[in-house]
């Protein structure tokens, strides 16, 4: 029995390329909505005041800050040096 990606693989051998384009939309809308939920679900699990911290690609660091407020799908975070960050919730972690 074929797995789900070879099916669709089948299936996506047989489309014309605009059939292609119009399933990639809906791939790209899926996936995006997706991703959205995650965000709003992490969102949810962090309040204002909490101490938390998540590494800086950008810094090559970890920093640390307490959130001053909750949006939807990112956090706006005060760091130990003053800076303001608005960070996504699913790259932060509580300090314990």
């Amino acid at each position: 029995m074929a797995t789900l990606v070879e099916q669709a693989s089948d299936i996506m051998n047989q489309m014309s390329v605009e059939e292609m384009r119009t399933f990639d939309q809906i791939l790209v809308e899926r996936i995006n909505h997706h991703f959205k939920q995650i965000q709003r679900i992490a969102a949810c699990s962090f309040m204002e005041g909490e101490k938390v911290w998540w590494e800086s690609s950008k810094y090559g660091r970890r920093i640390e800050g307490i959130i001053i407020k909750v949006c939807q799908k990112n956090i706006k975070v005060k760091a130990t040096d003053g800076m303001k960050w608005t960070v996504s919730a699913t790259f932060l972690n509580k300090v314990v």
